[in-house]
């Protein structure tokens, strides 16, 4: 098999990548108008947890879209460092492989997920408890939409592989249009709640009802492609858990890198939001987050064309 990139594909990725940049701005005035500055350093500290758990994936996603790809296209066997050469191979897909990546990717995504609902839930809860319970009905205000928003982040973070190996295959296009789609989703939603007056569960649905799009929409693209390339009779066949081990500990030799990288963007950004709802006060959290979330759209909007 060939993988094959087309005009349509880069296109869809720019407006993938510029639609994905500008959603949280489209959000932002109605945001401002409605939520008062407690609730806005929080909602900039749910973000920011968020993106501390979205460090469990420790650089995986990139390296099972990769090898996905490689695998597509008639690699025989997946090397810790470097690509073998398949110049002289019949390009014919290794379903074996690619069994046991899509495997290794459904059990480690919901493995990760799980343990972030466990963390977000039980430490992430004590924490934002300790910064409001003894100044607002936290049990209303502030913790169920956090527990909402904590379930949002384990869906997000188990469906979160199948874009990555729907990008493996190629299907680029469908891809970026699932991701708008679901962002329309997240806006509408968001949109609906606040004007309503929900507050901060209209946030915490609206990247609920997201994730759960981005996995069903997911779901029927793969499975749409497997039927017109007839190799639904070859996957989900049985695979050997030895050489699943095997297979992620190759994974894990490219991955962990690209997680060191992640996590040092993080500690530089996102960490600080933390430190400042701890130190600073809420108020002060949702100056820094707005000022934050400016600076994170011009940075996104100006490697839009670098990033497609």
């Amino acid at each position: 098999m060939v993988i094959r990139i087309t005009k349509y594909d880069v296109i869809w990725s720019y407006l993938g990548l510029i639609f994905k940049s500008c959603s949280n701005l489209i959000l932002l005035p109605l945001i401002l108008r409605v939520l008062t500055k407690s609730e806005l350093g929080i909602w900039y500290l749910f973000l920011s947890f968020a993106a501390l758990i979205q460090l469990l994936d420790f650089g995986f996603g990139p390296t099972i879209m990769r090898n996905i790809s490689y695998c597509w296209v008639g690699s025989d066997e997946l090397k810790e460092e470097g690509l073998k050469e398949i110049a002289n191979c019949n390009h014919t897909p290794n379903y074996r492989l690619l069994n046991e990546i899509f495997f290794i990717a459904k059990k480690l995504y919901f493995f990760i997920g799980l343990i972030a609902l466990i963390l977000l839930t039980s430490l992430g809860t004590f924490y934002i408890y300790s910064l409001t319970g003894s100044k607002d009905n936290s049990s209303t205000i502030i913790i169920t939409p956090w527990l909402i928003y904590s379930f949002s982040i384990f869906l997000n973070l188990y469906y979160s592989y199948w874009s990555q190996i729907l990008t493996g295959f190629g299907l680029i296009r469908s891809t970026q249009k699932i991701s708008i789609f679901s962002q329309l989703i997240n806006i509408i939603t968001v949109i609906l709640g606040l004007s309503f007056g929900f507050g901060l569960i209209s946030l915490s649905i609206g990247y609920l009802l997201s994730g759960l799009f981005i996995g069903i929409l997911s779901k029927n693209v793969f499975f749409k492609f497997c039927n017109s390339n007839s190799i639904d009779r070859y996957m989900y066949k049985s695979i050997r858990l030895r050489d699943c081990e095997l297979t992620l500990k190759k994974l894990w030799y490219s991955a962990y890198r690209y997680g060191l990288m992640c996590i040092g963007a993080y500690l530089v950004v996102q960490a600080n939001t933390i430190l400042c709802s701890k130190y600073l006060g809420l108020e002060v959290t949702a100056s820094y987050g707005l000022t934050l979330q400016f600076i994170g759209l011009i940075s996104a909007v100006s490697g839009i064309f670098i990033k497609s």
